[in-house]
């Protein structure tokens, strides 16, 4: 197994803090282009899911699923 291999499945945890050894894995991104991109995009996408704010559905959202497969023509 590569190093990249196992450094890819932890560039999560790394990026939260949550590993042992951040100075192997800081030192493998240091000399690893392709990995330290792949942390990049971690760091993106936690950064906009942060952005992401109320996801709750509308009051009457149940309402309105029952309403269109009560009158779907496949529904008899």
């Amino acid at each position: 197994m590569s190093e990249c291999e196992k450094i890819r499945p932890r560039l999560a945890a790394f990026l939260h803090g949550e590993v042992e050894d951040p100075e192997s894995i800081q030192a493998h991104l240091d000399s690893c282009p392709e990995c330290a991109r792949m942390l990049d995009a971690h760091r993106k996408i936690t950064r906009l899911a942060g952005l992401v704010t109320d996801l709750s559905p509308c009051s009457d959202a149940w309402t309105k699923v029952e309403t269109r497969i009560s009158s779907s023509p496949d529904s008899s």
